[in-house]
């Protein structure tokens, strides 16, 4: 029972209803997603699958938004790309970082769990002696999740990570 009040429905399964407020007005309302939203994502390109350095390790520096922590491995001649997706996910979990690092191929991909532009990751660089970090294809810089975009009844609407509001 529904009495004193409001509820929404979708006849989409991929589309849900979240809440309301007092500006709500009833009605039916078209739902047209423009852009779905993502969550932050890079992946390195060319590496070998062997970090390659001078002897002196190089650090790895991840910042996470979400959680606002920081932490750094280190990048050690002979590591491998197991090996360094092992090391980062060791310090998202101690660090208690909304992040995950995966492989593909040779190459590693660090992936945020949450969407929208609010979810961003930054990845720096400090080299031990001569910089071996090019190698992993993996560009110091900051990256982002995208907010979901769209219209509620053909008027354009406001993306939150995956909430659309009117």
């Amino acid at each position: 029972v529904s009495l004193f009040s409001t509820t929404g429905t979708s006849t989409s399964s991929a589309l849900s209803y979240y809440t309301s407020t007092s500006n709500t007005r009833p009605g039916t309302y078209a739902v047209d997603i423009t852009a779905a939203a993502t969550t932050p994502s890079v992946m390195g390109s060319g590496f070998s699958g062997i970090y390659a350095d001078d002897g002196t390790p190089d650090d790895l520096s991840i910042t996470d938004a979400i959680s606002g922590a920081t932490g750094s491995i280190s990048l050690a001649s002979g590591d491998t790309t197991d090996t360094i997706v092992g090391k980062l996910n060791a310090m998202f979990a101690t660090s208690k970082m909304a992040l995950t690092a995966t492989k593909n191929g040779n190459d590693l991909v660090i992936t945020g769990s949450r969407y929208g532009t609010a979810s961003t990751f930054t990845v720096a660089y400090t080299p031990g002696g001569a910089d071996g970090t090019s190698q992993l294809g993996l560009a110091a810089a900051s990256y982002a999740g995208t907010d979901v975009a769209g219209t509620i009844g053909g008027v354009a609407a406001r993306g939150s990570g995956q909430v659309l509001t009117a």
